[in-house]
């Protein structure tokens, strides 16, 4: 039997208001319980992480390390927006301006696992990291900086690719798969779940396209440097919920293979 495999996920910072009763006073982390159900269905055990908020210098530095070197894998899941900085952009809407204390610890923890070269899935949120760590940009907004390419619309009628954060993964899409992507999951083409508003607008240096949208969304990336950085923007967690969208097995297998064979 081998052995199961630890996959650290980042959390979401959720702030208390310090004045509701129960748990909405207080400052709380959340991992998405769906993505924990996806890493123990492939043999994985999740581990949700600190964002080390309170530490600093070295005493952070040495809680990073230690969670790289206790860690077999890295899941990036979803969640709140970038801060335009990073890719040398200013929020062009306040709601836009991103997360400074999520962006502050995965950014410095993803930097630890890219340097040891440990398998990292990023969903999301975390497709959107990895493209900015690697130095791409992003639209901070598709619906209103990206119009439709000609080909795309039918009549008056705007093309039925949507990237939609309203509805969460109640909107889906077709994307074509390449690489990875396309060798793992046996096609070409596959149906997938959308749920952001924001998207790849260039890619960064040393990594290559997995996926697309008919728009010409970026959907799918991986590190042409690395064993195994592997990211999407759909998520697989919800997937096998909907038996029309792509199934989420062949990533999950070829993630866990990548910690068991590295």
């Amino acid at each position: 039997m081998q052995q199961m495999k630890i996959v650290g996920i980042s959390p979401r910072f959720m702030p208390g208001d310090g004045i509701s009763s129960g748990s909405g006073a207080v400052d709380r982390l959340a991992v998405v319980d769906a993505n924990n159900q996806l890493l123990s269905r492939f043999g994985m055990l999740p581990i949700s992480l600190p964002l080390l908020q309170h530490q600093s210098g070295a005493e952070r530095s040495a809680s990073l390390e230690k969670i790289v070197a206790c860690c077999d894998g890295l899941l990036l899941q979803g969640g709140t927006d970038i801060e335009p900085h990073r890719y040398q952009e200013t929020a062009l809407r306040p709601e836009w301006a991103g997360d400074a204390l999520r962006d502050r610890f995965e950014f410095d923890l993803l930097a630890l696992f890219l340097r040891a070269d440990k398998p990292v899935l990023g969903i999301c949120r975390g497709f959107q990291v990895l493209n900015v760590l690697f130095g791409g940009s992003l639209y901070q907004d598709i619906p209103s900086q990206k119009a439709e390419p000609r080909s795309q619309r039918a009549g008056n009628h705007e093309s039925t690719v949507a990237h939609d954060s309203a509805h969460y993964c109640g909107a889906s899409h077709q994307v074509q798969l390449f690489h990875r992507l396309r060798a793992w999951h046996g096609c070409e083409h596959a149906w997938v779940n959308s749920a952001h508003h924001q998207g790849v607008k260039s890619l960064g240096a040393g990594l290559q396209m997995e996926a697309q949208a008919p728009d010409g969304i970026i959907e799918g990336l991986s590190s042409t440097q690395h064993k195994f950085v592997v990211a999407v923007q759909w998520h697989p967690e919800f997937h096998d919920r909907d038996a029309k969208l792509l199934a989420s097995a062949p990533l999950m297998q070829a993630f866990v293979a990548a910690m068991h064979h590295g």
